[in-house]
């Protein structure tokens, strides 16, 4: 099995353990490569050149730029492209230069044997990382162009579709033929797969006036992407419910749902959510994907304090955590990577949602269901009677789940769950806004966390430039807060004139954007002694602002200073996602 001629060539190479070696064992080439990535045991490069190695194809670097010839397309189609991760890139006479992700794949080898034999074609093979391929199909591909196919064969079959043959009693019939047809499947597929390769969390389409809009959220910030005939709405729409299991022929309320597809060897979710407006219903798809869902807590971005009160939590046998921040900010994300730490086989996990985002193995999750009065309410009365170890709750949204959450906390659960607050502070009196019993709150509550999500700068085309007068002196500001309990803020203060900030102005990389990804900045209040008594004789935010002061919380924006410096962060953005820690 190659996995094991992989495996054995990276340890003769001591790029493996002897014991990894043992436990990697029983795995395939994929899921043995995946794991030792995933630990970061295992860079990219080393997998590339122990693949030339054992296949004797040598490796090679395609230009940022490179876009699939249109007559390769005509030989290789983009479904084979993508299914068996080749990039055909050059032809000379009968040869085809091609690039393989996966060369040792005995699938992909028989597939060419077979075109080589009906094509009359021979192949000069080459190795790439799975990062140019991803790339390159990107550029590759070009969604208006797919989409002004799909409706030229729609046009075609307009003659003869139900639509203009209808009688008002078979509409709903007859939307349902045309949202099924060809044409129509093409053009959600493509969209869904749009969203996906482009790293969109969220896909929204919108009928507006006078044409359908088609909108992907990246790096947190709607961009505008296709625009299509308003005519095809109603299919358009019907094909969605259809595919998320909803109710095709109800347009007036809102309804959620959500669609499981494969991308190549990718299991994506999206979570549907419909909407009436004045122009028809909008769609909404929450992109999840698995494979980026559940990280540890280091790559969200915790660090210094917060990672310590995050992880110190964790410890405890009973209690409340909960996390506030704005909706897309990252909090479920938050949650699942701390129960995916938390999980073991000698807990008792049960959490409930709205929506289930990401399945967790050995996790029990249910979905709450308001109109049928499972609320998180009545789940978690049910809940408790499960015997659960640890307790994950979506969100606390009224009296009766708050007193049921604290309960829970104070008689020996482990509880997560989010409220809407704009910071960590805001969380106790929310609680007692709530109805919720100032007495019960520093007991049950053990640490409150507020997070925000910014983006990232382009870790390609960051650069270095010296620090404003005016950025410098609000540093100094921010920071003097926590120096008596913080040696990194210390450090930084003492070298101030001479650190650095960064900025990227754009790259391939980053598709010119200058920025990549999103990082979470966090902060964090721990439920000590001095906040217990607060809480009962002087419940105000102005004095639990003061005590966290005293405590040397750091804040979203303190937080956001570090990674800023760090050249992760543009201070720009830091600033205009966080508020000043402790105003005076």
């Amino acid at each position: 099995m190659i996995a094991m001629t992989i495996l054995t060539k990276l340890r003769e190479k001591n790029l493996i353990s002897e014991d990894q070696f043992k436990e990697l064992q029983n795995f395939d080439d994929r899921q043995a490569l995946v794991i030792l990535q995933q630990k970061k045991l295992l860079k990219s490069d080393d997998i590339l050149k122990i693949r030339s190695e054992i296949t004797g194809f040598p490796l090679i670097a395609i230009p940022q730029d490179f876009v699939l010839p249109p007559d390769l397309l005509k030989i290789f189609s983009e479904q084979l492209i993508v299914r068996y991760k080749t990039v055909p890139f050059a032809k000379e006479g009968d040869e085809i230069s091609i690039a393989l992700v996966e060369p040792e794949s005995v699938e992909i080898q028989r597939a060419l044997e077979f075109m080589a034999i009906s094509e009359k074609l021979r192949f000069k093979k080459f190795i790439i990382s799975q990062e140019d391929f991803e790339r390159i199909l990107h550029h590759s591909t070009n969604l208006e162009y797919e989409m002004k196919e799909a409706l030229e064969r729609l046009d075609e079959k307009k003659t003869d579709s139900p639509l203009q043959k209808r009688e008002s009693t078979d509409e709903e019939i007859a939307l349902q033929r045309l949202a099924q047809q060809a044409p129509i499947t093409q053009m959600v597929d493509v969209i869904l797969r749009y969203g996906v390769d482009g790293g969109a969390s969220d896909i929204h389409i919108e009928p507006l006036s006078h044409e359908l809009r088609v909108r992907y959220r990246l790096d947190g910030e709607l961009k505008s992407s296709l625009s299509l005939p308003r005519d095809i709405i109603p299919a358009m729409i019907s094909r969605i419910k259809i595919l998320a299991k909803l109710r095709v022929d109800q347009s007036r309320i809102p309804q959620g749902g959500r669609i499981h597809m494969v991308f190549g060897v990718r299991p994506i979710d999206f979570r549907v959510s419909t909407f009436p407006t004045v122009e028809g219903e909008k769609v909404v798809l929450r992109i999840l994907d698995p494979t980026k869902g559940i990280v540890n807590l280091e790559a969200l971005g915790l660090q210094y304090k917060v990672l310590e009160d995050v992880r110190d939590f964790m410890k405890k046998p009973f209690g409340a955590m909960l996390i506030s921040g704005p909706t897309g900010s990252g909090k479920s994300t938050t949650m699942y990577s701390i129960l995916n730490a938390l999980n073991r086989e000698s807990v008792n996990i049960i959490t409930l949602e709205d929506p289930v985002e990401y399945y967790l193995a050995g996790i029990n999750q249910s979905q709450v269901q308001p109109e049928i009065n499972y609320t998180f309410a009545s789940g978690l009365r049910e809940v408790l009677r499960q015997d659960p170890n640890i307790i994950m709750v979506g969100e606390v949204r009224d009296k009766e789940t708050a007193t049921l959450l604290t309960h829970a906390a104070l008689t020996g659960h482990l509880v997560l769950s989010t409220v809407h607050t704009n910071d960590a502070i805001g969380i106790i009196p929310r609680l007692l806004d709530m109805g919720v019993e100032a007495f019960l709150i520093p007991a049950a509550l053990r640490l409150a966390v507020a997070q925000r999500l910014i983006p990232k700068l382009c870790q390609e085309c960051k650069v270095a430039y010296d620090m404003p007068a005016h950025i410098r002196s609000m540093i100094e500001h921010e920071l003097g807060f926590i120096t008596h309990k913080m040696s990194e803020a210390q450090e930084i203060l003492k070298n101030l004139s001479h650190i650095k900030l960064y900025k990227s102005p754009g790259c391939s990389n980053c598709g010119k954007l200058g920025v990549k990804g999103r990082l979470g900045v966090y902060e964090t209040l721990v439920v000590e002694p001095e906040l217990e008594k607060a809480v009962v004789k002087d419940p105000s935010e102005s004095n639990f602002r003061k005590i966290a002061q005293d405590q040397g919380m750091i804040t979203m924006r303190q937080d956001g200073i570090f990674k800023a410096i760090k050249g992760l962060l543009s201070i720009e953005g830091v600033m205009a996602s966080t508020s000043p820690s402790f105003p005076t």
